[in-house]
């Protein structure tokens, strides 16, 4: 066991907490508080941040094909069952959250004519009868739930025979670098209660931790928060510190955790629950924005929508012949055998 998570254990009372709770915490997170470009309109090739969620885009749809009912899992606030929704004759989107379900109402509400349902329910254990769907997607989800098993085995269940599913991951090489193990620590946002949050991420096997322990900000111990290295802290040095925060700490320790993916695992729930023709790609959002700087500053950006889905179609192909593992988000598709 994690030696933290073992010193909270022999202490504290400690509580797991899933992605809905963690993430949805208030009126949920900050990037929710705001329009996100690529659900409230048409993406535009003049802005470089719009090529990477196009990119992604063009990535579900390929993989979707000619699916004529299509479900989008852990919708969030409408990304990316909006603009598939823009595209596809009938799309339905599914999250465990009000908050969220609320967001996607609300998106929904401002799009004339889109073919889009919204069900709120868990990704483990959907709402749905067997072999209902065409196609299934899913985007930052499977590396945030508690169970990917089960949620890639309701994969399985809900697609028709011969339906395709498309995941995308972040790939955790990417995100740790040239590390294999990385420790962190730091105070939760203002307006939250005090609390101390430590994350460790590791490569063997890759999944992260996170604890989080509220404190009472009017004992004498909570100054103990200031001077640590948020960065790169060792387990022994954090311990530490935590021994004298312990006078301070107040409630129930949370405990969050998720199995990371790289790019040699990120097939894996979907192989052992049976689908099949599975392929794995690396796409780079640094390398959609590159390549948008040059289109601009050679004056040759694609002119209208069509243009741009096919530019950013040709990227995505050169991405996958690349084949280059160091790409910041993985995609998993595969399919459900006919027979």
């Amino acid at each position: 066991m994690n030696p933290v998570e073992a010193w909270a254990r022999q202490f504290l009372a400690v509580r797991e907490v899933d992605s809905v709770s963690r993430t949805y915490r208030g009126d949920g997170p900050p990037s929710w508080r705001r329009p996100w470009p690529e659900v409230e309109a048409e993406l535009s090739p003049a802005r470089p941040g719009h090529w990477w969620p196009m990119v992604r885009l063009v990535d579900l749809l390929d993989a979707a094909g000619d699916a004529r009912l299509l479900l989008d899992l852990g919708s969030g606030p409408g990304w990316p069952a909006v603009p598939l929704a823009r595209k596809l004759r009938d799309v339905v989107a599914v999250d465990a959250s009000e908050l969220a379900v609320s967001l996607l109402e609300a998106a929904r509400s401002r799009h004339d004519g889109l073919g889009l349902r919204i069900v709120r329910g868990g990704a483990a254990r959907l709402p749905f009868p067997d072999a209902t769907f065409d196609a299934v997607v899913m985007v930052d989800l499977l590396d945030v739930v508690p169970d990917p098993l089960a949620v890639a085995g309701e994969v399985r269940r809900v697609l028709r025979p011969g339906g395709r599913f498309c995941s995308h991951v972040q790939n955790f090489r990417y995100v740790l670098g040239e590390r294999a193990d990385l420790w962190q620590w730091g105070v939760t946002t203002p307006g939250e209660a005090l609390a101390c949050e430590v994350h460790h991420a590791s490569l063997d096997p890759p999944h992260t931790l996170d604890l989080r322990f509220p404190l009472d900000p009017r004992h004498p111990s909570s100054r103990a928060l200031a001077p640590l290295p948020m960065r790169d802290t060792d387990p022994h040095t954090l311990l530490a510190h935590l021994e004298r925060l312990r006078p301070a700490m107040c409630g129930v320790v949370e405990v969050y955790r998720t199995t990371e993916y790289v790019v040699e695992t990120a097939a894996e729930p979907f192989a052992q629950v049976g689908l099949t023709d599975l392929e794995v790609r690396s796409l780079d959002g640094e390398e959609c924005r590159e390549h948008a700087q040059a289109l601009t500053a050679a004056g040759s950006l694609p002119a209208g929508p069509a243009a741009f889905e096919a530019a950013a179609r040709e990227l995505l192909e050169a991405m996958s012949r690349a084949d280059d593992a160091r790409g910041s988000c993985l995609s998993v598709r595969g399919g459900k055998p006919v027979g």
